[in-house]
């Protein structure tokens, strides 16, 4: 008669053993007094976890799509006072995503040209971000009258013109009547 072979127990009790003690020495790192630096490293985490932080975005120029990012979804500029709000809705459109440079040199072109006619015309400007904001169209639009389309990307080089067509479009709202 042969012995029984106790190999398979054997391994299975080193096995355990070996995972208690794993699991022993795991149980009292965590409970161990923490250190000056891990304490420091939980308060940053914990004050950048609270601090507000930009959206990653993925692409060749984060800088300029910051720019854009940046932007709240609701801005205002010309005349702060003016009863007179001509609404600027824009999107994040394919174009505007493959080519934020475009976008961003067309606001600050838009924005330099209505800032001034704004202080003329005693009007305020609204951009808005339609994607954030869905209950505005995009495009431009006064008192909920949708006047003519816009697209931030397409407007590289056509902002003149399209300012132009706009103040003509605006120009007889904002002339005064007279009786």
């Amino acid at each position: 008669m042969r012995p029984k072979n106790n190999t398979a127990l054997l391994l299975a009790v080193v096995g355990v053993c070996l995972g208690g003690m794993v699991i022993l020495n795991r149980a009292q790192f965590e409970n161990r007094p923490k250190s000056e630096n891990e304490i420091r490293q939980e308060e940053e985490n914990k004050a950048a976890a609270a601090a507000p932080h930009q959206t990653q975005t993925y692409g060749d120029a984060p800088s300029l799509e910051g720019e854009l990012l940046g932007l709240p979804p609701d801005a205002s500029f010309g005349t702060k006072g003016s009863n007179k709000v001509v609404t600027l809705g824009y999107s994040w459109s394919p174009e505007v995503q493959a080519e934020p440079q475009k976008a961003v040199d067309s606001l600050k072109e838009l924005r330099t040209y209505l800032d001034q006619v704004g202080a003329r015309m005693n009007m305020r400007f609204r951009l808005v971000n339609t994607d954030v904001q869905r209950e505005v169209p995009e495009g431009v639009s006064l008192d909920g009258k949708v006047l003519m389309e816009m697209n931030l990307a397409t407007l590289t080089g056509k902002v003149a013109p399209f300012a132009r067509d706009l103040m003509q479009k605006l120009q007889p709202d904002s002339a005064p009547t007279t009786k």
